[in-house]
């Protein structure tokens, strides 16, 4: 395995119109996550005008060939899910890329009971949906989703956003993101709302 290490400067970037987190992170090949951490922001909202921190000094990027085989195969099951559930490849990997940072982070809320796993952070509850709309289900991939399967943890977030789809009028990204993020109630969740309005702006910059 070899790693490749390059030593980059400090910088940061003025925010013109137009320019959001996803943008920047795919310009200066950092996480949206690093991004608000090192500019202390708590929401993915910035302003024309303000000076973010897009680099650190001293940083070191490391590109592993093992992490970057990983992308390609996760892309490679996002756009045979996609396919199979009739979603546009772009959308699912948008989901992917703000759920978990395109495969990063298959973890999440860890100290909570009701958890969340795989690329499309799926929790239990919208498991247990899938398999009440979709009996037939195959109920293994839930398993597999917590054991950081990524072709399950696809599968599942996938077969999630089909029931919702079937089952709840979700006929538009943005209400069917909505209530991903949210629930079934997630049209009435600010939250939710703003969730979706940000991963449609990762959408359209893919």
């Amino acid at each position: 395995m070899r790693i490749n290490e390059i030593l980059v400067e400090q910088k940061t970037h003025a925010v013109s119109q137009g320019d959001t987190l996803w943008a920047l992170s795919q310009r200066y090949n950092v996480s949206v996550d690093d991004l608000k951490t090192w500019n202390n922001l708590s929401s993915d909202t910035i302003k024309v005008g303000q000076n973010l921190i897009v680099s650190k000094s001293d940083a070191v990027v490391k590109q592993n060939n093992d992490s970057a085989e990983a992308s390609n195969d996760l892309q490679t099951i996002i756009n045979k899910y996609a396919k199979k559930y009739d979603f546009d490849p772009k959308f699912i990997t948008a989901i992917v890329h703000k759920e978990s940072s395109f495969g990063k982070f298959l973890h999440g809320d860890k100290n909570l009971k009701n958890q969340a796993f795989g690329p499309m952070q799926v929790r239990k509850n919208a498991w247990q949906d899938v398999v009440r709309i979709f009996p037939n289900t195959d109920t293994t991939i839930w398993d597999r989703t917590q054991k950081f399967d990524l072709d399950a943890g696809v599968h599942a977030g996938v077969l999630y956003l089909a029931a919702l789809r079937k089952n709840y009028g979700a006929d538009s990204y943005e209400k069917l993101l909505a209530m991903f993020n949210g629930g079934p109630k997630g049209t009435r969740n600010p939250n939710a709302l703003k969730y979706a309005k940000a991963v449609l702006e990762i959408f359209i910059a893919l």
